[in-house]
């Protein structure tokens, strides 16, 4: 048996870019939390450039996309591989930094947040 091909890391969308997230408080905002901001710790790469511009800028972005996994809360032999995608509206990025191959900012200033919770159950 093959096993699919998904990240169980948290990922940030916006617009075509697709930022894997490597720290911060994304475990808060997936349980439920609504913190003042989303705080992220991510590598430094190809869209580094675009979030800093994005951040000098104060750019509002119409809409932005957090994914995480599903919490795996499994009921005897059925697992849920689904996953949360927490949409934030008119937001922008805030204090980029760079620190070595890491790079640090936050998601702030949102006018709204959307959760969808998809479900895929594996027995």
């Amino acid at each position: 048996m093959l096993a699919s091909k998904s990240s169980t890391k948290p990922t940030i969308h916006i617009g075509k870019l697709a930022i894997e997230v490597a720290g911060g408080n994304i475990a808060a905002w997936a349980a439920g939390e609504v913190p003042e901001a989303v705080e992220v710790t991510s590598q430094k790469g190809r869209h580094s450039p675009e979030l800093e511009g994005l951040s000098k800028e104060r750019t509002r972005i119409k809409s932005l996309t957090l994914t995480v996994a599903a919490a795996n809360k499994s009921s005897g032999e059925v697992l849920d591989m689904g996953s949360l995608a927490i949409e934030f509206t008119n937001a922008r990025i805030k204090s980029y930094g760079v620190d070595g191959k890491t790079e640090s900012w936050q998601v702030a200033d949102f006018d709204g947040v959307h959760r969808t919770k998809t479900t895929r159950k594996v027995s």
